[in-house]
This record gives structure tokens, C-alpha cells and sequence, in this order.
């Protein structure tokens, strides 16, 4: 590893361990994971997926709004489901894709020539994969060791880790932060909606009131949701 990026890790872990236990709810931690993630490795895209209950993965976290990754990572050739069936790390290259995959297909459309997914595991349980995606060739050579650092922290995201046991303890944790995010993405389509600005200002809105308030970015995005009167009232005491 480069003693730039070696710097930049350190730092990251630093940072994450900090947002941990300053109190973050789990979606915003997730959010902060791949900020951090495609920082140090210089990727383009970085998204946090957790199973979904169907045997699939559900995206939760992006380090950019604009990436639209769901239809990428929903492709079953791609490394994202791959890692995640098997809990090892996977990658993908264009130099070497097979012709036909759908994957391929899908992440030339949106530009990317290497892909690289590392496994969340809580104990022995494989609960979530972290993607990442460049456009300007291959990944760093220690993309794949990087990757599953920033997985490693992602999971210690996931509440009440320690108490885990049991596989049913583990997916009721994986389907309330599941529940979390679903909340957040209907606050910020409402929010957009009210106030005529795009969903990308509407989350950045929802991460302004919540650090300012200290709340948790969940329960920003549930009082958007209970209404017009809620979002004044956060509106007024965040310029207050």
C-alpha cells in the first residue's frame, strides 16, 4: 500500500470510529462507510448492500446520490451477488468479462471498466457486501484488502453486534436497518416533492437538520413524513 493511501485508511477508520461513537444511526454511518471507501481507493461509485431477505441484496448506502446502482448490483452475474453467495470477495474487469453477461452490459452503459465486492460478515454470517466501481481502468492493486477493511467497519455499523447469537437475530438487525433506509428514501421523495428541489438536495437536507439537531437521520426523515407542520418546526429551529 502507497504511504498516501496507508495515510488516507488510517484516517478513515479514525473518522468512522468517530462517527460510531458520536451516536450516528446506521443509515448515515453506512453513507459516511462508502464516503471514506471510495475516497482512499479513488473509485468512482461505493455502495453498502445488505440482504434482503429474498436472497438477494438491497442497496443502503451510496457515496454519491447520483449513482444509480440498483439495476448493476441486481445483475446475478456481477461480483456484488456473487461475493455475497459464496462470503468471499469477488471482482470483475472488462478486460476480462464474459461476453453475454449481463453485468457487463450494465456497467459499461454506466462507464465502469473494474468492479470489486468484499463480504459484511456478523460472525459467520454473510448479512451484506460492500461494492466498488471504477471508470479509469483497473482498481488499485490492494483494492481487494481495502475493500474488506471498509466491509469490517460496515458491519460493525449494524446495531447491537455483540449480542448477536442466532441466523434470526441477525436478519431481524439486517431488515430494521433495511426499514430505515426504505424510510428515508420516501422522506426524501416527499421532501423534494414540498420544496421543488431535487433528491439529492433533499438528503443533503435531511444530513443538515439531523448533525445540526444531533437526531438521527431515521427519525429527520420519519417527522418529514408526519407532515408539513414537522418540517417547519426542524426548519425553524435549525435557523433558530
Amino acid at each position: 500500500m502507497s504511504g498516501v493511501r496507508e495515510q488516507r485508511m488510517m484516517r478513515s477508520l479514525v473518522e468512522l470510529a468517530d462517527v460510531l461513537a458520536a451516536g450516528a444511526d446506521v443509515v448515515e454511518f453506512l453513507r459516511a462507510v462508502s464516503e471514506h471507501c471510495a475516497g482512499v481507493l479513488d473509485a468512482d461509485a461505493v455502495g453498502v448492500l445488505l440482504a434482503d431477505g429474498a436472497g438477494g441484496l438491497a442497496v443502503q448506502a451510496v457515496n454519491q446520490e447520483r449513482w444509480a446502482l440498483h439495476d448493476l448490483l441486481d445483475a446475478r452475474d456481477g461480483p456484488a451477488l456473487t461475493c455475497f453467495r459464496t462470503g468471499e470477495p469477488a471482482a470483475w474487469s472488462s478486460a476480462t468479462a464474459t461476453p453475454g453477461s449481463r453485468f457487463a452490459a450494465l456497467a459499461g452503459e454506466a462507464g465502469f471498466t473494474s468492479a470489486q465486492a468484499a463480504p459484511m460478515r456478523l460472525r459467520e454470517w454473510t448479512v451484506g457486501v460492500v461494492g466498488v466501481f471504477g471508470r479509469a481502468g483497473p482498481l488499485a492493486a490492494e483494492a481487494a484488502s481495502l475493500t474488506q477493511h471498509f466491509a469490517d467497519m460496515a458491519s460493525i455499523g449494524i446495531p447491537h453486534v455483540r449480542p448477536v447469537t442466532d441466523p434470526d437475530r441477525v436478519g431481524e438487525q439486517v431488515r430494521t436497518v433495511a426499514r430505515d433506509r426504505v424510510v428515508v428514501e420516501q422522506a426524501k421523495g416527499v421532501l423534494a416533492q414540498r420544496r421543488g428541489i431535487g433528491v439529492v438536495e433533499a438528503f443533503a437536507e435531511l444530513r443538515a437538520w439531523s448533525r445540526h439537531h444531533r437526531v438521527p437521520v431515521v427519525e429527520v426523515a420519519r417527522a418529514v413524513l408526519d407532515g408539513p407542520p414537522a418540517i417547519a418546526d426542524l426548519v425553524r429551529r435549525r435557523d433558530g
